[in-house]
């Protein structure tokens, strides 16, 4: 039981990780206009 928790947490963790690279690869190749139209949205 606790093996799969660990791997579930170790899971999200990753997850996480990708989605925080993936948004500072999109900031850093779009323009400042369209970073401040996600920057509201969010």
């Amino acid at each position: 039981m606790m093996m799969m928790m660990m791997m579930m947490m170790m899971m999200m963790m990753m997850m996480m990780m990708m989605m925080m690279m993936l948004k500072q690869v999109i900031n850093m190749k779009n323009t400042s206009i369209y970073n401040r139209g996600i920057n509201v949205n969010m």
